[in-house]
């Protein structure tokens, strides 16, 4: 990104695709931007909403690059892999844990309701 982006100005772009709770620019030795930072969301699913909308896009005349930031996904107890698969990626919940109850998950009643409408569309 841009090297004039700062914290304020990260955290009112991508607070375009949800509630952000922690927007932070990196800085060199000498406190200038790298260009690089890190958006934590109130819910996992903003962060893939954030990846979908702002990957690609120009903010001050540079291209954003947008990703989820890489977790290491350590399986406990005996691996119950398929045959072949030697790991995981990270899962959508907090700090990429597994979301198991997804319908809880959502981020209020009402997507839950648009959500099953939705469902009744696909099925007519």
């Amino acid at each position: 990104m841009h090297y004039k982006v700062d914290n304020t100005k990260l955290k009112e772009v991508f607070n375009i695709a949800g509630k952000v709770l922690m927007a932070e620019v990196n800085l060199n030795k000498k406190g200038k931007s790298r260009g690089v930072g890190v958006v934590q969301y109130e819910h996992p699913v903003k962060a893939v909403q954030a990846s979908s909308m702002l990957n690609n896009q120009i903010l001050h005349g540079r291209k954003l690059t947008v990703r989820m930031d890489r977790v290491e996904h350590k399986l406990e107890g005996p691996s119950n892999l398929p045959e072949g698969l030697r790991g995981l990626g990270m899962d959508l919940g907090p700090g990429g844990t597994q979301i198991i109850d997804v319908s809880r998950n959502l981020p209020s009643a009402e997507a839950a309701t648009g959500l099953a409408g939705l469902q009744e569309l696909q099925q007519d």
